[in-house]
């Protein structure tokens, strides 16, 4: 599973106006998901890194 900083980094933002807020509400989606996970039975869950470098120049 993406990290929510991945996650922000990928689509074109025409909605929440900034990385910041668009991280923080994808934080919130992964959070729900894995919580999920959790309560169905899932024993581990598996994170990719995140990307660490800024792309933009």
């Amino acid at each position: 599973m993406p990290g929510p900083f991945t996650m922000s980094q990928q689509p074109v933002d025409e909605h929440y106006k900034g990385p910041r807020t668009l991280g923080l509400a994808y934080a919130a989606a992964v959070n729900e998901e894995v919580l999920e996970l959790f309560a169905t039975g899932a024993a581990t869950v598996r994170r990719e890194l995140e990307i660490l470098e800024d792309a933009t120049p």
